[in-house]
């Protein structure tokens, strides 16, 4: 229905602490970090509830102010990576009742230190082990001294490697059931194409207009969560990539919603899909002919912006395995759902 009377839930301040850690992450406590984590999960389940809320209003204002919410949830889950890589033993909130007992842990930085920890070790032993091979005799004393560090070299091998082992990677996906789901409905904002947003000063007038458009890393943001819900619904579950011992119920936290649906219903949701994503992949596919015409070929030149590239080759493989993974559906095959396949292959 038409929601324009409480739009205010959409757009209203929220009045939060200085979330950006800057160069204070180190300088901070664990309390402080567990605090800021909370702080973070709250506010991201917040703007995830009231995108579902207003994903489907038809106003261009509405649009606006619901691409500008995408916008802060991916702003936000980038600083809360970097609190949780150095929180290790952090457990945030409840957010998904759908089981009594929430029996989901994160993996801990800990966890994934001591794994490089392992590796480090297991390195060590190799080229200890390949030392012993040579014998002391067969080599010249000024060989030797370069196959033996020196202690300041040793100590700056350690120092090396502790950098890498503090520096480690954390991934948002593994904090998927502590998150609000995301309705089927949302991904209408697939749609979106220029929209026009007024900002209105204290009196309610029009100060100024803006021009807001989906943009890459919220696609990102979008087209990982349409293939989880995908894999989840449409997948097989021989052909899914399922951790070992990890129980059926865990799998399906965060997909309460989805599971309200059958998966024809899912499937027709998808296809609908199939021509906004057609003109987000054309699009992709553009801007990679345009970069390797800028830089004569040269994949990394210098006119090249790292992430950028990096974000839109993620959403290149999200809309590639979307496509793969709506066309491998089983229920294709079944005759009521042939005249659903015929209008995929139509788009």
């Amino acid at each position: 229905g038409n929601l324009e009377e409480i739009d205010g839930l959409l757009d209203c301040p929220i009045f939060l602490t200085d979330l950006d850690p800057e160069d204070r992450l180190e300088s901070m406590s664990v309390k402080q970090h567990s605090f800021m984590c909370s702080l973070i999960f709250l506010t991201l389940n917040w703007f995830r509830e009231v995108v579902n809320a207003f994903c489907q209003q038809t106003s261009p204002e509405m649009k606006g102010k619901v691409l500008t919410r995408l916008k802060h949830i991916v702003e936000l889950q980038r600083i809360l990576e970097k609190y949780l890589a150095v929180t290790p033993d952090y457990v945030p909130p409840l957010a998904n009742f759908d089981l009594e007992t929430l029996d989901v842990t994160p993996p801990t930085a800990a966890a994934i230190s001591a794994k490089i920890r392992k590796q480090g070790k297991i390195g060590g032993k190799r080229k200890a082990d390949g030392s012993k091979t040579s014998s002391p005799d067969t080599l010249p004393k000024e060989d030797s001294s370069e196959c033996d560090p020196t202690p300041s070299n040793r100590s700056q091998l350690e120092k090396e490697f502790k950098g890498k082992e503090e520096k480690t990677s954390v991934s948002l996906q593994s904090y998927h059931a502590f998150f609000r789901e995301l309705d089927i409905e949302v991904f209408s904002i697939l749609h979106c194409g220029l929209v026009t947003k007024f900002i209105l000063d204290t009196e309610m007038h029009t100060a100024a207009t803006e021009i807001v458009q989906l943009q890459p890393p919220e696609l990102l943001f979008l087209l990982e969560d349409l293939s989880q819900k995908l894999e989840n619904m449409l997948t097989p579950s021989v052909a899914r990539r399922i951790p070992f011992l990890k129980s059926k119920g865990n799998r399906n936290i965060g997909f309460s919603h989805l599971h309200q649906r059958s998966a024809q219903e899912v499937a027709h949701n998808i296809v609908q899909l199939l021509a906004p994503m057609c003109n987000h992949l054309e699009n992709i596919h553009n801007y990679f002919q345009c970069l390797a015409a800028e830089n004569q070929g040269v994949v990394d030149g210098p006119r090249m912006k790292v992430q950028e590239y990096h974000v839109m080759s993620s959403c290149y493989q999200r809309l590639l395995q979307i496509f793969h993974g709506l066309f491998a559906w089983s229920g294709f095959f079944q005759p009521e759902n042939h005249n659903l396949l015929y209008s995929a292959l139509e788009v």
